[in-house]
């Protein structure tokens, strides 16, 4: 039963991963062809990019969604390798604690950009 719930978490951060790398790829790398509109890189502008609360409400999902989905994937894989039960705890537990450190480092340097406008 935990697994399949977690299985089905790790479907929904698909979803959400589908639907934001679409969004990212049409405006950033695919608006010379789409024709939305003309998003300028330069670091001035994602930094002011990155003051707007919009940009905060999907970088920070995107990222938590973003590290579920490909750690948890991992974590089954490493599962299906036939590991000891010692073994695949440890896995787990490296790859909770990798997961969770790349999330606050993210979330730090995407919430100090929001508030202040510069990177860490």
């Amino acid at each position: 039963m935990k697994h399949s719930k977690l299985w089905t978490l790790h479907l929904l951060c698909g979803l959400i991963l589908l639907f934001v790398m679409a969004l990212h790829m049409g405006t950033f790398h695919l608006d010379r062809f789409l024709k939305w509109y003309d998003l300028p890189l330069s670091y001035e502008s994602v930094m002011a990019r990155g003051k707007q609360l919009a940009y905060l409400l999907i970088y920070l999902p995107a990222l938590a969604a973003g590290l579920y989905h490909g750690f948890y994937g991992l974590n089954r894989i490493a599962a299906e390798l036939g590991m000891g039960e010692r073994a695949e705890k440890a896995v787990s537990t490296l790859l909770i604690v990798s997961g969770v450190a790349i999330f606050v480092f993210g979330a730090y340097v995407t919430i100090k950009t929001f508030v202040l406008g510069c990177p860490a």
